[in-house]
C-alpha cells in the first residue's frame, strides 16, 4: 500500500494505490516502489501514485492536493498522526530494509 494525505487534519482523504491481498509470499522478500508525479496546475496527468511489486504495477491513485509536514517524520511500514508522532499505527508486521 502507498498511502498520501490531501491535508494534515482529521478530515483528511487518503488516496491509496494497492495491490491485492496475499501477493507477497510469507518468508520471501519481496522489491516494492512506489512513483508519484507532482501535480502541476492545469495537467491532469500529474499527481499520480503507483505501486509496483517486484517489477509488476499492482495499484494506482491520484493526488492533487498532496500534503507534507516537515516537523513529522517521514514513515515507512506504518502511519503517523501528528496526535501520537511517536508511535506508528497500522503497522507492517514484517521486515523494511534499504529504504
Amino acid at each position: 500500500m502507498f498511502q498520501t494525505a490531501t491535508n494534515n487534519d482529521a478530515s483528511s482523504d487518503f488516496p491509496t494505490a494497492e495491490g491485492d491481498n496475499n501477493t507477497g509470499a510469507i518468508g520471501t522478500w519481496a522489491h516494492l516502489l512506489v512513483t508519484y508525479t507532482a501535480p502541476v496546475d492545469g495537467d491532469s496527468s500529474t499527481g499520480a501514485m503507483a505501486l509496483y511489486q517486484n517489477g509488476t504495477l499492482m495499484g494506482t491513485a491520484t493526488n492533487l492536493t498532496p500534503q507534507y509536514d516537515s516537523s513529522m517524520p517521514l514513515t515507512v511500514g506504518g502511519c503517523i498522526s501528528s496526535t501520537d508522532a511517536t508511535a506508528p499505527y497500522a503497522a507492517f508486521p514484517g521486515s523494511v530494509a534499504d529504504v
